[in-house]
């Protein structure tokens, strides 16, 4: 009788174990998050109705070349995932598109980055203390790894668009 209580005892603990671990293997939602576009910017309460409308400006122009490069992505990993399966694998022909997804990645970071610049030059140099500080707690920079772990701003909207980027967020 004891070794069954321990044993159905060993059995729930591996179960609650292995369950918080499916948890957490969740993937991450590949849409825009509006709750984390403010994190940029939040803090910053001296923003001009023109600081405000060039930013929006920025952040649209921004969404829409991300949302040509994720196309992108989408298509080219699965491509490789087709090449991947295939019972006789081109290894040149994965190799080649892996470097397309790195140069795809790249153009990304570049992107994330230019837009970031642009924003702070419409920032003074104290709303430029609030907006890096922010920026620097994750979701406002591109590693391609998604929110938090630097963040993907073409998934998480994290490129400093504010409360214009955030239309549907409840105040």
């Amino acid at each position: 009788m004891k070794k069954s209580k321990k044993l159905i005892s060993l059995l729930m603990v591996a179960f609650l174990f292995v369950g918080s671990q499916l948890v957490y293997a969740q993937p991450k939602s590949t849409e825009p998050n509006p709750d984390n576009c403010k994190r940029c910017i939040n803090g910053i309460t001296d923003l001009t109705d023109v600081q405000k409308q060039k930013i929006e400006d920025l952040t649209l122009a921004h969404t829409k070349s991300m949302t040509g490069f994720k196309n992108q992505m989408n298509e080219k990993n699965a491509h490789l995932k087709t090449l991947q399966s295939a019972d006789k694998a081109d290894m040149t022909a994965i190799n080649k598109t892996i470097d397309e997804i790195s140069a795809i990645k790249g153009d990304m970071m570049k992107t994330c980055a230019a837009n970031k610049q642009s924003i702070r030059a419409l920032l003074t140099d104290k709303q430029k203390i609030v907006f890096d500080a922010n920026a620097n707690k994750g979701g406002c920079s591109y590693n391609g790894m998604g929110a938090g772990k630097g963040g993907n701003c073409s998934k998480s909207c994290n490129h400093g668009g504010g409360k214009s980027c955030c239309k549907n967020k409840k105040e």
